[in-house]
């Protein structure tokens, strides 16, 4: 069995009839043929679908056209950023879509109305140029770019060495995008084999990142915030100096 845009397509619509047949079963069984004898099956399918269409038409029509349209395809990685969410499309359903979040593990319902009201990355490898992602790094000001260069490129080197899933056969990008208060960010773009390791990829870089520090005499600065809330937890507290008094 091999599932196609139709397949899908007509299962949704077996759900629907399917849905139809048992609300008029359950009529007659509840005792609702006077109804069903004056507007007619038609008309109190009708009646059904138009008291409960705000619970699940709008949903079900999106799922239908998810599905006829084919940009997401089951095992398609994709990101919605308004939601914060990273992961594999499992599975569209009627109503729903099943994904699994990369970050946490876990399968995540969402409607299917929110996906196509949000907009929505669709990260895949079949790409002529590939699926690129990118760390950023904040360095001191004063180093040299030839040194934060050659930092960035044994970075990625060393990553790749710890990962699969960066492709070494592309070349890395290395950009200055920003001159931040209180360091230059430098962003690191490499190419992924394989979308469903993308957080292993990141993961990998900065922990290359990381052990190369003292080797290329580079100190990765923490955001400004972070730094900020180090001082303020470094400084005594008032009621601790009252009581040295």
């Amino acid at each position: 069995w091999v599932e196609t845009h139709t397949s899908k397509t007509l299962e949704l619509v077996a759900y629907a009839i399917i849905i139809l047949i048992t609300g008029v079963l359950l009529a007659n069984i509840w005792g609702f043929d006077d109804a069903l004898k004056t507007t007619g099956v038609i008309g109190f399918l009708a009646l059904c679908v138009f008291t409960t269409k705000d619970y699940w038409l709008g949903d079900f029509l999106s799922g239908l056209i998810i599905i006829s349209k084919g940009n997401i395809l089951r095992g398609d990685v994709i990101r919605i950023p308004k939601e914060n969410l990273l992961g594999i499309v499992l599975q569209t359903r009627a109503t729903q879509t099943i994904i699994r979040d990369l970050v946490l593990g876990h399968d995540i319902t969402v409607p299917n109305t929110l996906i196509l009201k949000q907009r929505v990355d669709i990260l895949r490898t079949d790409l002529h140029h590939g699926v690129r992602d990118y760390v950023e790094f904040d360095i001191d000001y004063g180093t040299p770019v030839k040194t934060a260069r050659a930092f960035l490129q044994e970075t990625l080197k060393n990553a790749g060495a710890e990962t699969r899933t960066i492709n070494p056969d592309q070349p890395c990008k290395i950009h200055l995008k920003h001159n931040r208060e209180h360091a230059a960010t430098w962003r690191l773009t490499y190419t992924l084999k394989n979308t469903h390791g993308l957080l292993d990829a990141r993961n990998a870089v900065n922990l290359a990142a990381y052990e190369l520090q003292k080797k290329h005499k580079i100190e990765l600065r923490a955001p400004l915030a972070a730094q900020f809330e180090n001082l303020l937890a470094s400084q005594p507290d008032d009621s601790a100096i009252s009581r040295a008094k």
